[in-house]
């Protein structure tokens, strides 16, 4: 009862970045790297949402409906955009390394060239792919052109970090009108990276 609760409340809380909003505002950065940061607010609210229950409060059944799982991340999405807000208020260059997805499906895997959506850039022969998306469904290129910026670089690769489960990276450099071209920003060398 207590997590049906939380689900119904969860839509009315409206996260406030104002402490990095503060902070751009004191600072008046040129630049602002993010590494790391975006794809683990999912994480760390579900790790947020377990310490207030005894028990985990998630549906264990995998083919009934999660409201708690649901409402969470759709809240995640609104603290991404407000996120991403503040960024793009900035006016500052934006170079943002995250994780776009989590593959736990074994066996061979391939990353095609740079698709939007990042599910039709990943190949599988045989078994279908299982990944969880870090993001909440967002696709960042077109929030962070929103505020007259032009993304300059898009990549993504694939890193093994455990034995059945890859993560797929993703690093965009964003940048105002006129400031050329960046080199690669892939800086892990046993990645797959995606075809040109």
């Amino acid at each position: 009862m207590a997590a049906l609760r939380l689900a119904g409340l969860l839509p009315s809380q409206r996260p406030d970045p104002a402490p990095l909003r503060a902070w751009i505002a004191a600072h008046r950065p040129g630049t602002i790297l993010v590494a790391n940061v975006m794809g683990q607010f999912g994480v760390v609210a579900e790790r947020l949402v377990e310490s207030a229950f005894l028990r985990p409060p998630w549906e264990a059944d995998p083919d009934r409906p999660d409201p708690l799982a649901t409402a969470l991340e759709a809240w995640t999405g609104q603290v991404l955009r407000a996120f991403l807000e503040v960024l793009a208020e900035s006016g500052a260059d934006l170079w943002l390394v995250h994780d776009r997805a989590v593959i736990f499906s074994g066996g061979g895997l391939e990353l095609g060239p740079w698709e939007e959506a990042w599910g039709r850039q990943l190949t599988s022969e045989g078994a279908p792919i299982e990944a969880s998306d870090a993001l909440a469904g967002l696709e960042l290129p077109p929030l962070l052109t929103a505020g007259g910026r032009e993304v300059v670089r898009r990549e993504r690769w694939l890193w093994p970090v455990a034995p059945g489960q890859r993560h797929l990276i993703e690093a965009l450099v964003a940048r105002r009108p006129g400031w050329g071209a960046v080199a690669s920003v892939n800086p892990c060398p046993h990645s797959l990276p995606q075809q040109p």
